[in-house]
C-alpha cells in the first residue's frame, strides 16, 4: 500500500511510519513529497473520505482524549481489514 507524507520527516511522522510498518502494512511504500503536494497526491476517493470522518472526530468530542476514543473504533477497524488481507 502507498502512504504519502511531507518529504525531510522529522519525529512525527518516522515515528508514523514505523508503527505503519510495525503494526499495519509489512510491505507499505512511502511517498515523500513537498508539503503543497501532499494534498494533489493523497486525493483519492478512499483518502479523501477517511480524512473527512477524521476530521469529524474532534467535532463529536469534548475533548482531545475522547476524540482518540472514538477515533479508536475507525482505525481498529482498517487495521482488522488489513491484517486479513483487505486493501484500504
Amino acid at each position: 500500500m502507498k502512504w504519502v507524507t511531507r518529504r525531510n520527516a522529522r519525529v512525527n511522522r518516522i515515528a508514523t511510519a514505523w508503527l505503519v510498518r510495525r503494526f499495519v502494512d509489512p510491505r507499505p511504500e512511502f511517498l515523500f513529497v513537498e508539503a503543497d503536494q501532499v494534498a494533489e497526491v493523497q486525493d483519492v476517493p478512499e483518502a479523501a473520505g477517511l480524512r473527512a470522518i477524521s476530521r469529524g472526530f474532534p467535532l463529536v468530542a469534548r475533548d482531545d482524549h475522547e476524540a482518540i476514543e472514538k477515533a479508536a473504533f475507525l482505525y481498529d477497524a482498517l487495521y482488522a481489514a488489513l491484517q486479513r488481507g483487505g486493501s484500504a
